[in-house]
């Protein structure tokens, strides 16, 4: 009988009865997957057990230093979201959903300017502010392309399509245009607002003027005064430098005046602190009939109506003690209908009336008080006052610096004509030019290492490539009140915390 052609087709693995065993192409690929994914697994462990902190690359990251705090509590800053924030049109749009922080809790964070076209850009703090980088990461460190984004057409950036500050900046190395102040009165043109008679020439020049000494000091002000310039003594007098009066700290230990100044700017010129050793305000003495009054020192800052009473007081006390008779005339009765005043007190008062006039127009119109470093108030006036001096403790008002990172340049560096040996002397009341470089010398430093500066001088310098980012200098926020530092009210939170509080992200 012939064999059946179904039995040869069943029994077609007689002797290999192992075939499920032998492995195909996708068996193969299933069992290296899956050792790989082991021996993946296994590495992770030992990386996650040998450092810790590698669990940042594979989750939102560590917070910076100043929120640390809030590492393990999301809801302190990212705002919580119920179910009646989801719907189908921003299901997807968890960034925004992200992004929706509460940063106002602890900070104002005011506003750059109030013409800023695209607020809702502006108001979302997490545009420019990363965190999540690793506790070291600064927050205020930002890169210029945030600062560019707007000011590389700022008139475009603007509710009124324009604005006064320069149209276009896209790098400080590049098109940053010079400092406002030294647009306006470039080098060599006398800054005309400065309405002050100061000549730093003179005062550099050792002895100044007048071989001035110690021992002349201490008979102008004292010797406290004359103890201040022990250290600035030299054979041809007394020699100033800038620290004598610009100082970014106070030099006396008992008397700290601001106490622990940053030292970003000098500390204001005082008169007096600086001025008044070699410069006392007095009244000058005089004579009334026959008796010599006595002179008597005047506070600075005293005008007007003010000086007017202080003199007067002043004379009449130091007439009385010089003539005793006048202090013993009679006062007038009680009479509803006073009689006449003595002869005395008339003549008196007339005396005293023309001291005060004439101290006033020497202390005004003279050459050696308040006439000598100011100018008369304009109009006329009776009672002239003085006309009132800039504040320019800070010059670049939209900037900062810092005096104290720079410090180990020479002073002349930067304010030319300030240094050793002094500018030939001028007039006393001479109007000075502005004594500061310009962009080009801070750009010797800041700028891609290599870059060639021009110096205004027309000598070149090659950059030396230190940090040229736009927030070295400038600052975002409360822009539109550029003199307030950090501790602007503007800055402050709508509701300040305890710290009970404050350490659960203000709930």
């Amino acid at each position: 009988m012939p064999r059946s052609p179904s039995r040869d087709r069943s029994d077609r693995f007689t002797g290999f009865r192992g075939y499920v065993r032998v492995p195909d192409a996708y068996a193969r690929a299933k069992s290296v997957a899956l050792l790989s994914a082991g021996v993946l697994l296994g590495l992770w462990l030992v990386v996650e057990a040998a450092h810790p902190r590698a669990g940042a690359f594979h989750t939102h990251g560590e917070l910076a230093n100043p929120h640390a705090a809030w590492d393990q509590d999301c809801a302190a800053c990212h705002r919580s979201q119920g179910i009646g924030d989801f719907s189908l049109s921003n299901v997807l749009n968890a960034r925004d959903r992200w992004h929706d922080l509460t940063c106002t809790k602890c900070h104002a964070g005011p506003p750059h300017h109030a013409t800023v076209a695209d607020t809702a850009f502006h108001d979302r703090c997490s545009n420019c502010h990363h965190d999540h980088a690793g506790r070291t990461t600064s927050l205020t460190d930002i890169s210029d392309e945030h600062c560019v984004r707007c000011h590389q057409n700022l008139p475009a950036a603007h509710v009124a399509g324009q604005s006064g500050y320069e149209a276009v900046v896209t790098a400080f190395a590049g098109n940053h245009p010079e400092f406002r102040v030294l647009r306006d009165y470039p080098p060599g043109q006398n800054y005309t607002p400065r309405k002050l008679k100061f000549s730093h020439a003179v005062h550099m020049t050792p002895g100044l003027t007048n071989r001035m000494t110690t021992e002349r000091v201490a008979q102008l002000g004292g010797p406290d005064a004359a103890k201040r310039y022990e250290g600035y003594n030299t054979a041809e007098g007394i020699a100033l430098n800038c620290a004598a009066c610009h100082q970014l700290d106070a030099q006396a230990p008992d008397h700290p005046g601001v106490p622990r100044a940053e030292g970003a700017y000098y500390l204001p010129i005082k008169f007096e602190n600086h001025c008044q050793s070699c410069h006392p305000l007095a009244a000058p003495p005089g004579k009334a009939g026959t008796a010599v009054v006595d002179g008597f020192p005047v506070p600075h800052q005293s005008e007007g109506g003010s000086l007017a009473a202080l003199l007067r007081g002043g004379y009449a006390a130091n007439l009385l003690r010089a003539s005793p008779a006048a202090a013993k005339a009679p006062l007038p009765g009680g009479r509803l209908d006073p009689a006449p005043a003595p002869k005395e007190l008339t003549e008196f008062g007339a005396a005293v009336d023309s001291l005060t006039s004439t101290a006033q127009n020497q202390l005004h119109g003279g050459g050696a008080t308040c006439g000598k470093c100011h100018y008369p108030t304009p109009g006329g006036a009776s009672l002239p006052g003085v006309s009132k001096l800039p504040q320019h403790t800070v010059w670049f008002q939209h900037a900062k610096f810092n005096h104290v990172s720079h410090r180990g340049l020479t002073c002349a560096e930067c304010h030319p004509g300030t240094g050793r040996p002094a500018a030939p002397i001028g007039s006393v009341n001479e109007v000075e030019p502005i004594a500061i470089r310009g962009v080009k010398s801070c750009q010797a430093c800041h700028a891609p290492a290599g870059t060639p500066v021009v110096q205004d001088d027309g000598t070149t310098t090659f950059a030396a490539g230190v940090r040229h980012r736009c927030t070295d200098c400038h600052r975002y926020h409360n822009g539109d009140r550029p003199l307030h530092g950090l501790g602007s009210p503007r800055r402050d939170p709508q509701t300040p915390q305890t710290l009970a509080d404050f350490l659960k992200g203000g709930k």
